[in-house]
């Protein structure tokens, strides 16, 4: 193994730190309601608060963007203090016997699948997934039932969020349907398009876009948000895929229009298409844009781009010198010891392991009455000594 790669892989963890699992925050029913409508599951985390198992979960496994990305999209989640008045009601249906207790419940009201005990990462995934299995019918049967005629709302909510999440096209399907369905409520009409959009360079996003205000008002602008974020992923990747920059022009251009939230994302798309085929000059143009934009506020971002630039780039001199300066940029912001190791990993990139280690010197002479720190900066100025 490549030692700088083992070194980043030691020291530095950039875990992405957006959005985690976001609980409904309405009533039982309001869930239930939900569910119907965007043919989705419930997942119910029924905790307490005095258990330990349900806080390490709440600070730790949902916040995770890789938990909130899987059950944002595939559930409606609820959080049920069961002590509390609604979770008491809860619990008289749905009784527990132990914390945290993790169900998963249909549009009927019907346990779809239930666990007991803390889950990591990984745990809650798989339960998410097996729930996914036993959720209700499958895409063939609902391609079964739309081939013999059903037209019927639920049954094409249910076939258009199967389609989308098969990675098939939704398009001919929903427009078919929306040409048809004479008496379909707005709400109705939007909640489809907003199932079935996929990528941004499609008639359905361009269509969901003129309903975002009702959109908005069922799902929240965060999901609306969200749910634009992917489709302009979506059609992002399919640009580097088939090699047409007016698929990223286009995603862009896109999130420009749509976006509100994440400010950065034209930027991430750009430096994607241009790490895909080593454009290296745009990609440097685009990456100062990046970290002029998310320094002040997403330095964790930086660090992800610090990084990508030292692995993608390896034969660029010019790329891992400029890494070397957007990680003094950010040392110099926040000297804080997962900084520091960014900084000296670049510079050993750089073919500059003295100064790495005279930083770490430096650095360990301001806190030398901590001896956790001191020992932490020591283990670094041994890694950073031993790269040859």
């Amino acid at each position: 193994m490549n030692k700088l790669l083992f070194v980043v892989g030691l020291f530095i963890s950039f875990s992405a730190t957006g959005q985690g699992i976001v609980f409904e925050t309405g009533t039982w029913d309001d869930a239930l309601k939900k569910a119907e409508q965007e043919g989705k599951l419930i997942f119910v985390d029924a905790y307490t608060t005095w258990c330990g198992p349900c806080k390490a979960m709440a600070a730790n496994v949902f916040t995770l963007s890789e938990a909130g990305s899987f059950y944002n999209t595939n559930f409606v989640n609820v959080k049920m203090d069961m002590e509390s008045g609604p979770g008491k009601t809860f619990g008289s249906k749905y009784p527990v016997s132990a914390y945290p207790t993790l169900m998963f419940i249909n549009a009927e009201g019907n346990i779809v699948k239930k666990a007991v005990g803390g889950q990591k990462l990984e745990g809650l995934l798989a339960l998410g997934k097996e729930a996914l299995k036993g959720a209700g019918p499958s895409l063939t049967t609902l391609e079964e039932k739309y081939t013999a005629g059903d037209r019927t709302y639920p049954l094409m909510i249910k076939y258009v969020t199967a389609l989308n999440k098969s990675g098939k096209s939704t398009t001919k399907v929903i427009m078919d349907y929306l040409e048809k369905a004479k008496d379909l409520k707005e709400s109705e009409k939007a909640m489809i398009l907003f199932e079935g959009t996929d990528g941004a360079d499609s008639k359905i996003f361009e269509e969901m876009i003129k309903l975002k205000k009702s959109i908005i008002e069922m799902v929240s602008l965060a999901k609306f948000e969200e749910k634009v974020e992917t489709a302009c992923r979506k059609t992002a990747q399919k640009a580097i895929e088939f090699e047409l920059v007016d698929l990223l022009q286009e995603s862009v251009s896109k999130a420009k229009q749509h976006l509100t939230t994440n400010k950065t994302l034209e930027n991430e798309l750009k430096l994607d298409y241009y790490k895909a085929f080593k454009n290296e000059k745009t990609y440097l143009e685009t990456a100062e844009a990046f970290v002029k934009q998310t320094l002040n506020n997403n330095p964790l971002e930086v660090q992800k781009l610090i990084t990508d630039m030292c692995t993608s780039f390896t034969n660029s001199s010019e790329i891992q010198a400029k890494a070397a300066n957007f990680a003094k940029q950010l040392y110099n912001k926040q000297e804080n010891l997962e900084n520091l190791e960014l900084y000296c990993i670049t510079l050993v990139k750089n073919g500059e392991k003295d100064k790495a280690l005279k930083e770490i010197e430096k650095a360990k002479s301001k806190i030398k009455n901590n001896e956790e720190l001191v020992k932490k900066h020591e283990l670094i100025y041994n890694k950073i000594k031993e790269y040859q």
